[in-house]
Parts: C-alpha cells; structure tokens; sequence
C-alpha cells in the first residue's frame, strides 16, 4: 500500500482490532437474538467457527462482512480472512476494504470512528469543565458569604470596643476632673 507508513499501519491496525472487539461483543448478541428468530441465513453466518475459509462468501459483500473475521475487497471481489492483516498483507488497497458493513469502506469507518472518539472525549472534557467551574462558583458565592458574614462580626467587635474604649476614657476623666463641658467656648467676660 503506497502512502502508509509503519505508524498509520500500527494507528489503523488498533482501531480494526478495536472494530474486531466491538463486532465480537456484536456477534454474540446476533447469536443471542438470531436463536429465536427465524431468519436462518444470519444465524448460519453469526454461527460460523473462527477458521471458517471466508472465500465462501466470495462476490457477496454482505454475507462476507457479517463474519466478523472475514472483510470484504471491492478491487477482487473476494471475501478474505483474519482482519488483522489487511495492512500488513496489502491486499486490498484500505479504500476497498468493506469491513462490519458493506455501506463504507474502512478508511472512512475508522475516520469516523476516530471523530466520534474525539468528539465524545471533547464533550466529556467541556461537561467536566462546566462542572468544575459550577462548583467552583458555588464555592466563591459561600466563601464570599461566610467573608462577608465575618467582616461584619468583626465589625460589631470593633463598634463593641470602641464604645468600651471610650467608656473607661470618659470614666478616667470624671475620676481626674477633667470632664469636657459639652460647650469647650467660655465666655469672656468684660
């Protein structure tokens, strides 16, 4: 395959691997459901054993794809074996490889696949923000109400002391005779 170097090799191999893991959870829940259907034709492919030879599905994209261990090739119109090796083997150019469905082809699964993981890692990340910033909003309001509640506290604590401060100075005047007269202006007389 001309163009792909060992990393996007390595990149799509885990994302086909991750499609094999998910097409397998898949697969057993096809057996699950096909067992009380009638529907003998996707029984018989979700029943198949791992070392089924995929060429029987050969010119049937559908029936091939439906095997989770098999892909389909649009360039040959053959239905291959072991998905794993679609790069290493280079086959089947990534453009033609019909794996899990035959409505795309693997390139543009695992771009989609990789934008709804970004996507959802995105969404994740903004609703942990939200949060985070919500509580630290929540947070400021209480400190801003407990800071205002002890600002007034010490307030009255310093109104309270003031006024005894003052007290014991009017006290220690009276004691000493030198009581303020409330007019500090006497008068001359002449």
């Amino acid at each position: 395959m001309a163009g792909v170097t060992a990393k996007h090799a390595t990149i799509i191999q885990f994302f086909v691997t991750l499609i094999i893991i998910c097409g397998v959870s898949g697969q057993n829940e096809i057996v699950n459901n096909t067992e009380t259907s009638t529907d003998s034709i996707a029984s018989t492919v979700s029943d198949l054993p791992k070392n089924i030879s995929c060429e029987v599905f050969n010119n049937d994209c559908k029936a091939c794809v439906e095997n989770t261990q098999c892909y389909y090739c649009d360039t040959d119109n053959k239905c291959n074996f072991h998905v794993e090796r679609i790069i290493a083997d280079g086959e089947c150019d990534i453009k033609e490889v019909h794996f899990w469905t035959c409505k795309m082809n693997l390139k543009v699964m695992l771009i989609l696949i990789g934008t709804l993981c970004g996507i959802a890692l995105l969404v994740i990340t903004i609703f942990c923000c939200y949060c985070c910033c919500k509580k630290r909003g929540v947070k400021l309001s209480k400190d801003d109400l407990k800071f205002a509640r002890q600002r007034e506290e010490r307030k009255q604590i310093a109104a309270l002391k003031r006024k005894e401060r003052a007290e014991r100075t009017e006290e220690i005047r009276r004691k000493y005779g030198l009581v303020k007269d409330t007019n500090p202006y006497q008068r001359f007389d002449a």
